[in-house]
Order: C-alpha cells, then structure tokens, then sequence
C-alpha cells in the first residue's frame, strides 16, 4: 500500500514536471495561437458567416503595405460631397435653396448674395452664376472656385449700387463668353487676398472671349446707352491674370468706348489685351476700352503690376 503511495506521488510530480516543461516551453503568442485554436473549434458559427468590419471594408488604400500614416486614401463609395450650407455655397449644388445671406434662383441658375453677407463659395460649375444683390454690401471668397458661363450671364455680377468685397484664396477662375467680373456703373468692386492686404496669396484668372467687353469691369451695353464708366475698382491683395481677348475691352476697366478708375494698392496684376479680332483700336491692358470719350484714371499705390496691349498697356488707348 505504501509502494503503491509512492508510485502515484512520484508518477504525479512526473506530470507536474512535466506540464511544467511544457509551459515554458510556450512563447506568449504560441500559447494564444493554441487558446484562439480551442475557441474556433467550439465555435457554433461558421467563420466564413462573421461579417465583421475590416479596415477593408471602410477604406481603399492606394499604397504598398508600408505603414506610412501619410498614405492617400480613396473616398468612400456612395459618399455624397459636401453641398451648400450656411455661409457656404458649393457651386456645383444646385439643390439647396438658401443659406446665411444667400439664395439661390434653380430656374435662372444665379447665386445672389445679399447685403451683410459674408460668404465663401467654392467648387466649379458650367450650369451657375453669382450675382451680388443690388443695393448690397458684401463680402465673398473665393475658395478654390471655378465659373464658366457660355451665355449673356457674367460668371460673378456686381448689380448696380452693390459693393463686392472680394478676398482670394486657393486658385480660382471666372471664364465668360461676356465679362468675367461684371462690375457696371454704379457699382464698386475691391480685391484682396484672404491673407490680407498686400499678400499675394490667393489667385484669380478671368478671361473674356466677346470682342467688346472688359474682363474685369463693365461692358460696351452701357457706353451705347451713355453709361460708359465702369464701376471703381480696388486692388489689395492677391494675384490677378486677366485677359481680354477680343481687343476692344480692358483687361481691367472699361468695356468699349467706356471709361474706368483703377487703383492698385498691392497685390501681383498681370493684365493683356489680345487683339484676335483685329480691330484697329484696342483697349488698354488696364484702363479705358478702344475709343472712349470717358474719365480714365488709373492709380498704382504698390504692388507689381504687368501690362501688355497693342495700343496703351495703362490708361487711356488710341482713341
């Protein structure tokens, strides 16, 4: 009885050795590999039938596997862009009725901007415009913003008697079959950078394809109805390409036979009067259009300033 004591005491130190050596024998992740092991064995549900969100399944990475926080990533599919809302208008909505001191017209396809505003627009579009209110005295920036209209429709308008305070931020562009930035008798625009006066952050490229018009201005519509001035208009900041390429207009001040004041306290101008029509008279790079009878007068305060035109590159053409 008592050998037979001893033969079970020692077989259990045995075992305990022995268990003993097999457990320090085990790496840490051996021994969870073994435990994740047992758990899938008793699992009544089928792996293949967890559908458990992956990094996968949220985001699509463009990159090798090489842990870079930086790595891009594509945008969700069926995620919808964010629209216009509050003091923001994205272009491309044509959806969203209102917002803090705007509305919008979905039958014209014009964005006006009403006084007191203080808006930011951005995105692109084909489809609308931006009109600021008449009467109005607002500020607006653009934000990486891109407007191209191929009809009567100036992409942004100042309306009679409105204001436009105007700050650039990103690269932006106004593209017109007529005036890119309609700024009519009575009106008054001033630009500047977002990042304040002086700065040259903020870039805004305006072009005209109407043989007549100003790019940045007003139009020869009014000089045949004997309102040929455009409205004032203020430089500060930013950097501005404007180009005329129909001749007869301004880059920057009076559409044909109009007349503009101009002043340029900072910023970069580039401005250029291409006269692909071949007119005899062309307009001033900054300045009246061809032929006007009207007041020009064009003040630069600082900045840099680069005009090119066939006639005057600034102030008044051959009239």
């Amino acid at each position: 009885m008592e050998k037979n004591s001893r033969s079970a005491a020692g077989r259990g130190q045995r075992i305990g050795k022995g268990f003993e050596a097999f457990i320090s024998v085990l790496h840490p992740k051996r021994l969870l590999l073994c435990v994740c092991a047992v758990l899938i064995a008793v699992s009544p549900v089928p792996i293949a039938d967890f559908n458990a969100p992956t990094a996968m399944n949220v985001f699509a990475d463009t990159t090798d596997d090489d842990d870079s926080d930086s790595a891009p990533v594509k945008a969700l599919s069926g995620v919808t862009p964010q629209q216009s809302g509050g003091a923001t208008i994205d272009l491309a909505d044509s959806a969203t009725a209102s917002g803090d001191g705007w509305t919008y017209d979905s039958g014209a396809g014009i964005f006006t901007i009403h006084d007191g505003a203080n808006v930011t627009i951005k995105g692109s579009t084909s489809k609308n415009t931006v009109e600021i209110a008449s009467g109005a005295t607002a500020t607006v920036t653009l934000y990486n913003a891109n407007i191209t209209s191929s009809n009567t429709n100036s992409p942004v308008k100042v309306n009679s008697t409105a204001t436009l305070n105007l700050k650039l931020k990103g690269a932006n562009s106004l593209t017109g079959a007529r005036t890119a930035l309609y700024v009519p008798n009575g009106a008054a625009l001033n630009i500047t950078s977002a990042d304040g006066a002086g700065s040259i952050k903020g870039v805004l490229d305006a072009t005209t394809s109407d043989s007549h018009d100003a790019t940045i201005g007003n139009r020869r519509d009014e000089s045949n109805s004997g309102n040929g001035m455009a409205g004032p208009i203020t430089i500060n900041g930013g950097t501005i390409n404007a180009i005329a390429t129909g001749g007869c207009g301004a880059a920057i001040g009076g559409g044909d036979q109009s007349g503009a004041t101009v002043v340029i306290n900072g910023g970069a101008i580039y401005a250029s009067v291409n006269n692909q029509s071949g007119y005899a008279q062309n307009g001033a790079a900054i300045g009246g259009g061809a032929a006007t009878n009207k007041t020009v007068s064009v003040t630069i305060r600082g900045g840099s300033v680069y005009a090119s035109a066939r006639d005057a590159a600034i102030g008044e053409n051959g009239s």
